[in-house]
């Protein structure tokens, strides 16, 4: 469903696409991909329920009200690091490399607070205790924590996340999420078209917490 679900969007954005060759020595990421601009590599992966997803989606198929709660971004950020070790090896000079998500989850759908936090890691508050214990604590700043699934240390051939949310028609809702940490990341107009939205963040070098921004 995931190679189908992108090969759609390929199709609608006027993409070509082209398989790379399986290795021997190590997994690699699935296409290249020619855009109007320059071609690029992209990794496609599944994103199906796990058992206890599966059981949540069970009881709401049956008409159960559920409470779920879950880490924002855990299921996502094991694949960023997996996709980055199969888009380096093949990446040629110059070429972007796309993590592509299909979502088949309808209980906990990756929302884009899951990828803020797979990529940059949960939003921290830093609280200030006053001596006195009748004084309030007093908020001093917002941050990303430290268990990023990208850096500036590492997981950069990675330019970008794209989610491809479980629908009939996948290419009429594609969200593009960008790497501020990425090697070769993604000039401002490229990847642009009629149902894909696309995101920045602008602070993590920084280590402050910022939200994403729609370009």
């Amino acid at each position: 469903m995931a190679v189908r679900a992108w090969r759609s969007v390929c199709r609608v954005a006027q993409w070509k696409l082209r398989s790379i060759p399986e290795s021997d020595r190590a997994k690699t990421a699935d296409y290249r991909i020619w855009s109007a601009n320059r071609p690029f590599v992209a990794e496609v992966k599944q994103l199906n329920p796990n058992r206890d997803e599966a059981k949540l989606e069970a009881r709401a198929r049956a008409g159960e009200r559920i409470v779920f709660g879950h880490e924002p971004g855990d299921r996502l950020r094991p694949l960023i690091s997996a996709a980055n070790r199969q888009i380096r090896p093949v990446a040629r000079a110059g070429e972007p490399g796309l993590l592509v998500v299909y979502d088949t989850r309808l209980v906990t759908p990756v929302e884009p607070y899951d990828v803020l936090t797979a990529m940059y890691f949960l939003q921290t508050v830093d609280l200030q205790v006053h001596p006195d214990p009748s004084t309030p604590l007093a908020k001093v700043g917002e941050r990303f924590g430290p268990k990023r699934g990208v850096a500036a240390s590492y997981n950069r051939a990675v330019s970008a996340v794209v989610i491809i949310p479980q629908q009939p028609r996948p290419e009429r809702r594609v969200y593009i999420f960008h790497n501020r940490f990425a090697d070769v990341p993604f000039r401002p107009n490229e990847l642009a078209g009629k149902h894909i939205r696309r995101f920045v963040v602008s602070q993590p070098h920084t280590g402050e917490f910022d939200d994403w921004t729609e370009v």
